[in-house]
């Protein structure tokens, strides 16, 4: 699955919130998403990651030593935070009050795709967050094999 372009939603009075009609897997392996604040600190947004790219995460964070603090901090970071959230029969996921509040949603979403995950954005904060983007891409984008 591809996670492409950007979309804007209402939440309802649950904080539930439906999925991008394009995002929605034909199988039933697509229906569960492992959601954490992101960054680890600054608490953005949330980082809505795919169950395989999570498990790819985690294997890569289980690779150090468990004597190493940082790696250790890193885990406990990560699945500490993180909530496994599955979608219902109308294709929606409750947004847990926990994670909301931490990047600051109320009212409104803004899916943003990132081709192998999304990341889901209070709209404001988005815009505030990203308004530099395109310009830091383009010089990006000049040392890049595109």
């Amino acid at each position: 699955m591809v996670y492409a372009g950007d979309d804007e939603y209402m939440l309802d009075p649950s904080r539930r919130v439906t999925l991008p009609v394009r995002w929605r897997a034909e199988k039933k392996q697509g229906d569960e998403f492992w959601v954490l604040p992101w960054p680890l600190v600054k608490r953005d947004y949330l980082l809505v990651l795919p169950v395989p790219r999570f498990e790819q995460m985690m294997a890569s964070v289980g690779q150090a030593s468990l004597s190493d603090e940082r790696s250790l901090a890193v885990a406990r970071a990560i699945s500490g935070r993180a909530q496994l959230l599955k979608l219902d029969k109308s294709s929606r996921f409750l947004l847990p009050e926990i994670l909301t509040s931490a990047v600051g949603i109320k009212s409104s979403v803004k899916f943003v795709g990132m081709m192998g995950w999304f990341e889901i954005w209070d709209p404001k904060r988005h815009a505030d967050s990203t308004a530099n983007n395109d310009l830091v891409a383009a010089q990006a984008v000049v040392g890049m094999k595109l």
